[in-house]
């Protein structure tokens, strides 16, 4: 049986002796004693251990902490802390390093061999834990991978099978003597899809940095709204609380996130003559005078205290569930079923990475047959208006 290998951290000589007898009695291999911070750091670095005793109170420039916090930053070793005092501020300190046990002296061998197996015993299963975790992270972004690349691949087949389709139409017609000009043109309209597409995943793809000039929101949102109705025939009802709010950001790469996701909300309304509502106001995250969305989405918005833009693009479609909230940004995730307008794919996946180079960030409120709400945060100019 393979004997566990601690390194023993005490400046009290004959207390590091008595403890190491124990240790070998217990059946451990003890590696080193250490007298000081520095000492351990080295003899952790020369032989690493599988458990280190700490001394919290240690002569010279490190105390057992900070000793430990070192140690814990170049590899990853349980530390069991010793020492004579059960301080509630050394107790609070220590918890930061997150050791593995705390041992009040005097204690005795059986305290000492119990208190080292369940922390051998937490390190194994953490360490099992850490590289399941690592396995699961991977196999996620297998999965993201795989669904996009299918995604891609699905999206391209339909625009090349409509360009084939429209050319072979044509050539018919043109033998024939017909009016082919109706094919050619829509043949040239799904290239031009095509090369939406492409453009979007170069976008996603590329992350490239914004060219950030001072932007006016609402002429911005005006022209955006004024494309998507063209397409669309649908209506943006916007209401702006400062018409002179301003963002230093990159226009191409802002109106093609809002794009994006006005697309999106126009695929949930209920009818195709249906009303996207948008807001545009400023607010100071923790002023304590704005209403948040409360879907909890720490890890889509992380906002800091200064001045942002808050767009919010709201739909009254069916709504989304709460635990599709939090993948609705992977590329190529879709509660929708593909056909002719639907299924963005890759565009809500671009929006959220545009906003995020932004240093801006979004959140969602949606509940089934409630509708969604869109909330966009862009870090206001400091020349911005109110």
């Amino acid at each position: 049986m393979t004997r566990h290998k601690i390194l023993v951290v005490e400046d009290e000589a004959l207390v590091a002796d008595d403890m190491a007898a124990s240790l070998e009695d217990l059946g451990y291999n003890v590696t080193s004693i250490a007298a000081s911070g520095k000492d351990a750091i080295e003899s952790a670095r020369r032989e690493p251990p599988d458990l280190v005793l700490m001394d919290i109170f240690l002569k010279g420039e490190l105390d057992g902490i900070e000793t430990a916090h070192k140690i814990l930053s170049i590899m990853d070793i349980p530390v069991i802390y010793v020492t004579a005092y059960a301080d509630e501020k050394i107790l609070e300190r220590a918890k930061i390093t997150e050791p593995f046990g705390y041992l009040v002296k005097p204690f005795h061998n059986r305290d000492l061999h119990i208190n080292i197996s369940m922390a051998l015993y937490k390190a194994e299963i953490t360490a099992r834990l850490k590289k399941m975790e690592k396995e699961l992270s991977k196999a996620k972004k297998l999965e993201a991978a795989a669904v996009m690349a299918g995604g891609v691949a699905h999206d391209f087949n339909n625009l090349l099978f409509a360009i084939l389709g429209n050319i072979s139409l044509a050539k018919e017609g043109f033998e024939e003597g017909e009016d082919i000009s109706g094919y050619l043109d829509t043949a040239e309209k799904t290239i031009l899809h095509a090369r939406d597409l492409t453009n979007k995943f170069i976008n996603f793809a590329s992350k490239a940095e914004p060219y950030k000039t001072p932007l006016s929101i609402a002429h911005l949102i005006e022209n955006v709204c004024k494309d998507f109705e063209r397409k669309t025939g649908m209506q943006c009802r916007i209401l702006m609380s400062d018409p002179e709010c301003k963002a230093d950001a990159d226009y191409a790469q802002i109106f093609q996130a809002l794009a994006n996701i006005i697309e999106n909300a126009g695929e949930h309304v209920n009818n195709d003559t249906g009303t996207i509502n948008i807001k545009v106001d400023n607010i100071i995250p923790f002023a304590g005078n704005i209403d948040m969305p409360d879907n909890n989405q720490d890890d889509f918005c992380m906002l800091k205290n200064c001045k942002y833009i808050r767009i919010s693009i709201k739909d009254n479609g069916s709504g989304i569930k709460k635990e599709d909230i939090s993948r609705v940004f992977d590329p190529y995730y879709s509660t929708k079923e593909r056909g002719a307008r639907k299924g963005m794919g890759l565009g809500l996946a671009v929006a959220y990475s545009i906003i995020d180079r932004h240093e801006g960030c979004i959140k969602i409120q949606s509940k089934p047959g409630s509708g969604t709400e869109v909330c966009i945060f862009i870090p206001a100019s400091a020349k911005s208006g109110k």
